[in-house]
């Protein structure tokens, strides 16, 4: 018996720490760093409180009951005592009626006051919004990439954007073809990122860090890799990213300046942008600061000249059923385009 419940002890402490190491890094709910998902964990603990005594009740008084009246006569056919029946008991039924609904209508004003606080951001005090420190951004939801958009500050980048901490941040959605959602597990809740049709939230993270954001409803082939990361950083780091990003490319010579010719008289042009050139596509991600992000594709690989190899090698065989063309080119040809792209930072 003692060897029996070391080796249970032993097989559920495996099991369990297999389970939990899968949770190590991972974005969650649980663990907001915005204002509005504080407010949407708070709520969700709360519900879970009070489901988890209500659980605990129930299966306590049903436990009592099957242990206490349960079928004890010897003889078949001897007629079974009942326990005392409560059928028709006012104090009974009121009871059990009335606290149900006492706590519903509990969680159902404090689901109101959350969703209040969710829906408007703040306006008063020193997170007041104005013209003035209002941070536009607008999200574009494309398969399976996401395009950010600086309205206000003329950036464009893809697949990770930057905001400053304890800052008031209003984002728009839009989709450039299929519905999509566009989610930060540890932001709060998910909006909908419909075509033709805008929709808006809002964030104030309080804490820096790269938070992973992703696609939440089923778009296509490669939904799970449309992902992206969210860059909260000081506002000293933030106000050096935005010049960075601001900044037009530098002249570039050698096997750069090849890359940067093949870009501008190939097809590469007709899909991407990269300002202070003649490339002006919008098809595809702009690549004016590629060089700056960690990720591309979608999330789909690191930003690194490896990556960059296999990527322009055949695109189709990173990621299936992307609409970038497998373009054929030489192996120098590539090694020009990784030494260009290598200077857009």
């Amino acid at each position: 018996m003692k060897n029996f419940r070391v080796m249970t002890g032993l097989f559920f402490g495996v099991t369990f720490s297999f389970l939990l190491s899968g949770c190590e890094g991972a974005s969650s709910t649980m663990l907001p760093v915005t204002t509005s998902g504080v407010v949407i964990s708070n709520l969700m603990w709360i519900v879970f409180g009070v489901a988890a005594v209500v659980f605990v009740v129930v299966e306590t008084l049903l436990v009592i009951s099957i242990l206490k009246f349960r079928h004890k006569q010897k003889d078949p056919l001897q007629k079974a005592d009942l326990p005392e029946q409560v059928e028709g008991n006012q104090f009974f039924e009121t009871l059990w009626t009335m606290a149900p609904a006492i706590v519903l209508a509990i969680i159902f004003a404090l689901t109101v006051v959350a969703l209040q606080t969710v829906i408007n951001p703040p306006q008063d005090g020193s997170t007041a919004i104005t013209n003035a420190n209002m941070l536009n951004i607008r999200v574009t939801g494309h398969q399976w990439w996401w395009q950010f958009d600086y309205p206000n500050l003329k950036i464009t980048t893809a697949d990770e954007f930057h905001i400053p901490v304890n800052t008031v941040v209003m984002v728009s959605v839009q989709s450039a073809d299929v519905i999509h959602s566009f989610w930060v597990p540890q932001f709060g809740g998910k909006i909908d990122v419909i075509p033709g049709h805008l929709n808006y939230t809002w964030f104030k993270a309080t804490k820096t860090g790269v938070y992973n954001g992703q696609c939440s409803e089923y778009c296509g082939e490669e939904h799970a890799e449309m992902k992206f990361l969210v860059m909260v950083d000081t506002p000293e780091d933030y106000q050096t990213w935005v010049k960075s990003q601001q900044a037009l490319p530098q002249d570039v010579l050698g096997d750069a300046a090849t890359g940067k010719q093949i870009v501008l008289t190939g097809v590469c042009s007709g899909c991407h942008t990269i300002r202070g050139t003649s490339a002006v596509g919008k098809i595809g991600p702009d690549l004016t600061h590629l060089a700056s992000r960690k990720i591309f594709s979608g999330g789909v690989l690191e930003n690194t000249p490896d990556n960059l190899k296999k990527w322009l090698t055949d695109p189709s065989a990173v990621k299936p059923g992307t609409i970038m063309p497998k373009l054929s080119l030489s192996p120098d040809d590539i090694t020009s385009l990784i030494a260009y792209l290598e200077t857009l930072k």
